[in-house]
């Protein structure tokens, strides 16, 4: 773990999931609305999908696996490799 700021970080990196997201040519809003067809009690907003993307915050256990389930990966494909 590392700090950023004043918030302890964990080796999540939004780069990633840009990355998914752009080889799967999809917008944020349309990665917000892919979730949202899978778990329609709450859904990230678009800002949110930024953020995360951005490394400003990064999504809980229930957003990792939804995340994994729309682009067919496996949850640690969202985090940095071990040195």
């Amino acid at each position: 773990m590392t700090r950023k700021g004043d918030a302890l970080v964990t080796d999540w990196t939004g780069d990633r999931l840009k990355g998914f997201r752009e080889a799967a040519d999809l917008s944020r809003r349309q990665l917000m609305f892919k979730i949202r067809d899978i778990r329609k009690d709450k859904t990230p907003a678009e800002r949110t999908i930024q953020r995360w993307e951005d490394g400003d915050t990064a999504p809980g256990a229930d957003d990792l696996l939804l995340l994994a389930a729309v682009f067919e990966c496996q949850v640690q494909d969202f985090f940095a490799e071990a040195a």
